[in-house]
């Protein structure tokens, strides 16, 4: 997995309250006619996996630039696929949206505790995006952990058959 990248979408939890906050303000006849079926983001681009970190590079389609973010693989905190407080699963159905599960990662930047939602997929067929986000949260867990020391064998409870 090092080195290679992969187109994303992201959005971090403070844009989520925000898109919120806006989309109260936008009369009902209007939100009817903007249904974009694909799920709420801020930033477009690809993620590298490097030896130590997460690279973002790509747009922020608010601000109309450019941006780059490094997430160091020991400032995680923890990765999972599903939502949060900020983004249900149904704020994506209240803006007509719906979607795929996303990625959540938590890590922490200049002592700051941020969590990204990011979709796998240049493409915007919704079942390619769920498939895409499992296999990479997959991966993602496998190389944190790993680098953490942690074995998921070692941390799950037995089964009773």
């Amino acid at each position: 997995m090092k080195n290679k990248s992969l187109s994303v979408t992201m959005i971090m939890e403070e844009d989520i309250r925000e898109l919120i906050e806006e989309w109260k303000k936008i009369p009902q006849w209007l939100k009817t006619h903007l249904a974009t079926k694909f799920p709420a983001h801020r930033y477009e681009g690809e993620l590298t996996f490097a030896d130590d970190c997460l690279i973002f590079r790509g747009y922020d389609i608010k601000e109309r630039r450019d941006c780059r973010l490094e997430i160091p693989f020991d400032s995680i905190e923890d990765i999972y696929l599903g939502f949060s407080d900020s983004l249900t699963s149904g704020v994506d159905l209240a803006f007509g949206m719906g979607g795929p599960t996303p990625v959540v990662i938590r890590f922490r930047f200049e002592d700051h505790p941020i969590a990204a939602f990011i979709n796998f997929g240049s493409d915007r067929y919704i079942p390619h995006i769920s498939v895409n986000n499992r296999l990479m949260y997959e991966k993602l867990d496998c190389m944190v952990n790993k680098r953490k020391g942690i074995s998921k064998r070692n941390t799950r409870q037995p089964v009773a058959v």
